[in-house]
């Protein structure tokens, strides 16, 4: 008789040991989207909207710009069961090598790979192309076609969510805002020159190797008298900049200082980018008189 009932407790021991296993393997079959950064996350669940899938950004949304990021193990462990990765590309991603590395077959969804309008010098290509409305929307489209291609089960719903967000993206020319005229602004951000170019301003950029660092005396002599040549009012900076460059610039020229936001970071809601844009847009009329 005890043998009977020892037999039926394991009997029904493996059973929930094997419908537990089936739940858990149910639930990974689900499709898995992580993203790079913030302004990829918000591309993201605006087309995955009302979608079974998931959708996980890699890095703390409060990190901003990924230049000197370094991939930690949390950050990989979240890739591990991803079955597409978005990126912005043009090096923005510094650790694409170290994702590939551990996940070989990783799909990569590029952005870059759109025929975006770049802004370059002689040493490098500005990455941060979605600061720019109508490279956004190509970004939008490369992600589209990559969510069908690789969960084409939500093909129709994915195309409907990528045409109602970039209706939504270009509603902002509406509110946007254009200088009529040659204008000259300074910029201490280059996470900013996409928003300033779109408003047909020619940029003086103030950029040191590092955000936090000060300019030298000589650059610093330069700046003001550039500023001052061309009769520079405005001063731009990103919303988490250290004011210092900018306050020694204002201080000696009489410029104002602007903050803009170049949607490295922010809330997680699908609006962001749009009610990001549009202050961008308010703050611009202030600033160019």
């Amino acid at each position: 008789m005890k043998k009977i009932i020892f037999t039926s407790i394991v009997m029904i021991l493996l059973l929930l040991i094997l419908t537990g296993c089936g739940n858990k393997k149910e639930e990974n079959n689900s499709f898995n989207i992580v993203t790079s950064f913030y302004p990829m996350y918000i591309i993201a669940i605006n087309l995955c909207d009302g979608i079974d899938v998931n959708v996980e950004n890699m890095t703390d949304t409060a990190v901003g710009c990924l230049h000197d990021y370094t991939l930690q193990t949390k950050d990989l462990r979240k890739v591990e069961n991803a079955d597409m990765f978005i990126i912005n590309g043009l090096g923005v991603e510094n650790f694409i090598d170290k994702i590939t590395e551990n996940r070989e077959n990783l799909y990569i969804s590029d952005t870059s790979k759109a025929d975006l309008y770049l802004i370059k010098d002689e040493n490098e290509t500005n990455g941060h192309v979605w600061n720019n409305t109508e490279n956004y929307i190509k970004q939008i489209e490369i992600v589209k076609e990559d969510l069908i291609k690789n969960n084409s089960e939500n093909t129709d719903k994915y195309e409907q969510n990528a045409k109602n967000y970039i209706t939504k993206i270009k509603e902002l020319e509406n509110n946007r805002f254009i200088s009529q005229e040659t204008k000259y602004v300074v910029s201490c951000n280059e996470a900013l020159e996409y928003i300033l170019d779109e408003a047909n301003l020619e940029v003086i950029p103030v950029y040191t190797e590092h955000e936090e660092s000060t300019l030298s005396g000589n650059m610093l002599s330069d700046i003001i008298n550039e500023v001052k040549d061309k009769n520079i009012n405005a001063i731009f900076i990103d919303k988490n900049d250290n004011r210092t460059n900018a306050e020694l610039i204002a201080k000696e020229t009489g410029a104002q200082i602007y903050v803009l936001d170049s949607g490295l970071s922010g809330d997680l809601d699908k609006n962001a980018y749009i009610e990001t844009m549009n202050k961008n847009y308010d703050i611009l009329k202030e600033a160019i008189k």
